[in-house]
């Protein structure tokens, strides 16, 4: 059987059921289409031959971006509760609380200065009276226990503290809790004191003496702020309080109490 004979078959095989309208195709005719048909394929196939895009669809970009952007708060995020985790670990140079032990081992040694490098200039500026006046009364302080985080960067502290003006009342040592505060700079922005038996001892002792010196010695009462550890309470207050407080004492019915 020839080519053309089997090209011919194939298309009667294909199209069982001619139609009238249409007549069968002799070999020839059919060869041709088959040939025509061969070629329009082989265009088809080159045509949708698939493109690989060079750039990212704009939906794939949206979230490509919004990925990135997740990730980076997330990295951020991350990056905050490490360094808040590591703020109070005391083995941190210049963390808030080495910071703080570091203000309390200066303090200590004696001297209401010590440690003041580590305030803030403008908490410095504000407390440096009272300071340089604890200064005179050789004011020091004993650490019984560590200190305790309230925050981050918050810390609050039992100390025992002596003076000598308060030695010679039978008053000192007394407890006092100070809350140090620490800002990002690794400076003392605040203290707060409070002193366990204020209103019962301390106080009381600071205002009689005040009270006796108005009397026993007006003049030096009128160099005064007012009384010892008030609001102005400043160096000078506090030599005048020294120099006459055993003179107080010997004349008062309350002290010396005993010491605790």
């Amino acid at each position: 059987m020839s080519d053309l004979t089997r090209i011919e078959e194939r298309f009667r095989m294909a199209n069982p059921i001619p139609d009238p309208a249409n007549p069968p195709l002799s070999a020839s005719t059919a060869a041709a289409a088959l040939l025509d048909l061969e070629k329009r394929r082989g265009t088809m196939q080159t045509d949708q031959t698939t493109q690989v895009p060079t750039t990212v669809p704009p939906q794939k970009k949206r979230r490509l971006v919004a990925l990135t952007a997740a990730f980076a708060v997330v990295a951020a995020v991350a990056g905050i509760a490490i360094w808040l985790s590591g703020s109070g670990d005391e083995t941190t140079v210049g963390s808030p609380r080495a910071v703080v032990e570091e203000f309390l081992a200066a303090a200590r040694t004696g001297g209401g200065s010590a440690g003041s490098h580590l305030l803030t200039p403008e908490f410095r500026e504000e407390q440096q009276d009272f300071e340089n006046a604890l200064g005179v009364w050789n004011a020091r302080l004993v650490q019984p226990e560590e200190c305790s985080n309230t925050f981050t960067a918050r810390f609050r502290c039992v100390v025992v503290h002596y003076t000598d003006f308060h030695e010679a009342g039978g008053l000192s040592p007394f407890e006092q809790t100070m809350t140090f505060s620490v800002n990002e700079a690794g400076l003392i922005s605040d203290i707060g004191f409070s002193v366990a038996e204020w209103d019962t001892k301390i106080n009381p002792f600071n205002t009689s003496f005040m009270s006796w010196i108005l009397e026993a010695h007006p003049e030096e009462a009128a160099r005064m702020s007012g009384p010892p550890m008030g609001d102005s309470f400043n160096s000078e207050d506090a030599e005048i309080a020294l120099q006459y407080v055993d003179e107080f004492v010997a004349q008062s019915d309350l002290y010396p109490e005993d010491a605790y």
